[in-house]
């Protein structure tokens, strides 16, 4: 495995990381939330955290998320503000849990910069109950905009300031996850009119994507 660059963040396009808790994954991943059980005691995994937004989203919902990501100074601050938070590079190793032992996995915007995401796929899996509920976020490539970004032969440069290695429509996103998952809901996210998840013309309109699941075991 080659040597990581010094600065770590800059593996992952996370030059200038500031908390933020209004990014579109968040608003994604809470519809999905009013779609699966959370009623009794669950077990809930962040995994690819960054500075912890969604936790504290999930706590502020009743919901103690236990954290992954893969920068240690995101750990760091994560496991200061007393949240149980794990670093683990997603594409090669094993998730530090016990098979079957999560109710719901969240991963967001994490997909699109691992190579690897065979491994990572399967790893949430093996710790995801047979019923749990993983949900995916990503960004959406055919969204109208990026289009035009296409048109103007700006793509390269977008894409290599966020550090994402691969890129997704809803169908090439559908088919990675539906390797792995049952597909039990996919929705988008437009910016018109005022950044609303939306079912249809998803391909054009959704800025994000987003897919909930259970495993296939």
């Amino acid at each position: 495995m080659k040597e990581k660059p010094s600065n770590e963040r800059n593996l992952y396009g996370e030059e200038n990381r500031e908390y933020n808790r209004n990014r579109p994954q968040y608003k994604l991943a809470l519809d999905f939330l009013n779609y699966v059980q959370t009623q009794g005691k669950i077990k809930v995994l962040d995994l690819g955290c960054g500075l912890g937004e969604f936790a504290d989203i999930l706590k502020e919902n009743g919901l103690k998320a236990i954290c992954v990501d893969g920068v240690d100074m995101f750990v760091k601050s994560v496991q200061q503000r007393r949240y149980e938070c794990y670093k683990v590079d997603l594409e090669y190793q094993r998730l530090p849990f016990d098979d079957n032992e999560f109710d719901i996995v969240f991963s967001l915007d994490v997909i699109e910069h691992l190579w690897n995401t065979s491994h990572y796929l399967a790893d949430i899996v093996r710790v995801l109950k047979p019923n749990g509920n993983a949900i995916f976020t990503t960004v959406n490539y055919n969204y109208w905009e990026y289009r035009i970004q296409h048109f103007l032969g700006n793509f390269e440069k977008f894409t290599y300031k966020s550090r994402h290695k691969k890129f997704y429509t809803i169908k090439s996103f559908k088919e990675e996850i539906s390797k792995y998952y049952k597909i039990k809901r996919n929705i988008g996210l437009a910016c018109i009119p005022s950044k609303r998840c939306i079912n249809r013309f998803q391909n054009l309109l959704s800025v994000h994507i987003g897919i909930l699941g259970t495993p296939k075991k």
